[in-house]
């Protein structure tokens, strides 16, 4: 294993994972949209759908791609060892404790609004939910970019 496999993949992992925030923060984001807006016209509904149609899709192809860089990296003992070691996963774990925070922050706030103003509570458990996940994400690509 040369040093050049090892920026390699963690280069392709960092740009997987900056993908999959941007895939998944547009696809669920659209989604939450297409809930909070009802009653819109016909054709704007048929236009979030195909957007939604189409980010789908480019969050299932990077996924499949995340899943084949990480069956690589798991094959390779040397290069897993290279990747995955104790700095990495002290990093993942500062990003889902972003996450945590930002999933309390955002659940109180949607509790003081329910208060003021009625909020279904599928759609705020959504909103939640995205900005909880897209957190961790986010925080997760802003801790590992070099």
């Amino acid at each position: 294993m040369e040093k050049n496999d090892i920026e390699y993949f963690d280069r392709a992992r960092f740009n997987m994972k900056l993908c999959y925030a941007i895939g998944w923060g547009l696809w669920m984001g659209l989604y939450i949209l297409n809930n909070l807006f009802t009653d819109v016209n016909d054709n704007i509904k048929l236009g979030m759908a195909a957007l939604f149609f189409v980010f789908s899709m480019i969050y299932c192809v990077l996924m499949i791609k995340i899943i084949r860089i990480n069956k690589k990296i798991q094959a390779d003992p040397d290069l897993k060892a290279a990747l995955d070691n104790e700095y990495y996963s002290w990093l993942e774990n500062k990003a889902m404790i972003v996450g945590f925070y930002v999933f309390g922050g955002v659940s109180g706030v949607m509790m003081v609004v329910s208060v003021i103003i009625p909020v279904s509570t599928y759609l705020a458990c959504l909103i939640i939910s995205y900005l909880g996940v897209l957190s961790t994400l986010t925080a997760s690509v802003i801790f590992h970019r070099k």
